[in-house]
């Protein structure tokens, strides 16, 4: 076995790393989403699309930013939107609100 093959013991601490990075970045915003989310009355099935959605959207770029400069990348919610999102909820139609979030 060369020298230069990566064992699998060798990515035990990235992938607790990451683990713990996704976690504190997913979970933060996640939490100001759901209570955007309640602010502008939307249905379960409209808070379940919009969570689903930025998810994949995050995976995805995270997953093609990391393969693409081979290191670890993670694209993340933005906290401040999401909270800024709450004050302008109320009084913002859902069709432009998805279009400013995104």
């Amino acid at each position: 076995m060369s020298t230069d093959s990566i064992r699998p013991t060798d990515l035990t601490h990235p992938i607790i790393a990451a683990l713990i990075s996704v976690i504190v970045n997913y979970g933060g915003t996640f939490i100001l989403v759901f209570q955007g989310a309640k602010v502008a009355g939307l249905s379960p099935e409209q808070t379940a699309s919009w969570i689903w959605s930025v998810s994949i959207g995050v995976g995805l770029t995270g997953a093609w930013l990391s393969f693409r400069y081979r290191e670890p990348i993670i694209t993340a919610w933005s906290t401040p939107g999401a909270a800024f999102l709450i004050a302008v909820l109320p009084n913002t139609p859902y069709a432009e609100m998805i279009g400013a979030y995104m």
